[in-house]
């Protein structure tokens, strides 16, 4: 019974892994049609959600990282990444669906979408480079610290910190395409086992990168969602989801330990991306 039902698993593993790389395949040749600096974007997806499924977190800092320097417009951007993150992060999502914390999810989920409207005010009026630097400087000195005291543990863990941290992750999920920042970091100070930990930040970022790419498409088509979003950039989500499935391969052989350190070591990276 166990092993037909791993047999089972691992094949339908396989299939959509087979389903998703076609995918690609055809994304490719679609993408080929446009002249645009767009189409160096689908190698940064895929290589940036692939280190950052390993942790479940920083794919809109890793991707940034290389794509911002791209001529291209930065509210367009960020929309790529957004719905390349869904995209990732309903995968993962489910992949972590026993662990989802429900109580500490919709407390997290209340904040952020307190703190979203004003995230998404900062990206389109505000200039970008006057709000990112506080926040690089601030994952950069977190991870640090944690990397020094990886056992560093909240001993009080009130229930208005949960939305504290989702207002937070509202806030930089609309401005930066960031929103798990601080849901994770909450996350890891109440020390908690990865999987428990991305069973809180996971569903987050991905309900509050929906939202988000829903009020930027919104507010960029005049208020009708249908006009805003460019159907195009679905065409980068294959490429999103082949390095996911490499990162959750990757993540599965790893201890608690070993998870601590990728996630500490990739708030660093997430920081140092936004001071450049």
């Amino acid at each position: 019974m166990i092993t037909a039902t791993f047999a089972s698993s691992r094949s339908a593993t396989f299939g959509f892994a087979a389903a998703t790389i076609a995918l690609a395949a055809a994304s490719a040749a679609a993408l080929v049609a446009f002249p645009e600096p767009r189409t160096w974007i689908a190698p940064i997806i895929l290589l940036a959600s692939m280190v950052s499924s390993i942790a479940g977190f920083a794919f809109p800092a890793l991707c940034g990282a290389v794509a911002f320097h791209l001529s291209i417009d930065k509210v367009k951007l960020i929309e790529i990444m957004m719905t390349c993150g869904i995209a990732n992060q309903a995968l993962m999502s489910w992949s972590v669906r026993s662990q989802i914390d429900w109580s500490a999810l919709r407390r997290t989920l209340m904040g952020g979408f307190v703190g979203l409207p004003l995230g998404v005010w900062l990206l389109i009026e505000a200039d970008r480079r006057a709000y990112t630097a506080a926040l690089g400087l601030f994952l950069i000195g977190f991870g640090l610290l944690r990397l020094c005291v990886p056992r560093l543990v909240a001993r009080s863990q009130p229930a208005i910190v949960d939305f504290a941290a989702g207002f937070a992750g509202g806030v930089t999920g609309g401005a930066a395409a960031l929103p798990g920042a601080f849901v994770t970091i909450w996350s890891a100070l109440k020390g908690l086992p990865k999987d428990r930990q991305r069973g809180i930040y996971q569903p987050f970022i991905m309900i509050m990168q929906l939202a988000g790419l829903a009020i930027i498409a919104s507010v960029n088509g005049g208020g009708a969602f249908a006009r805003g979003y460019d159907m195009a950039d679905l065409l980068f989500v294959p490429y999103g989801l082949i390095g996911t499935i490499a990162g959750l391969i990757l993540y599965r052989v790893i201890s608690d330990r070993q998870f601590g350190l990728v996630l500490n070591l990739l708030l660093v990276v997430s920081g140092s991306s936004y001071l450049f």
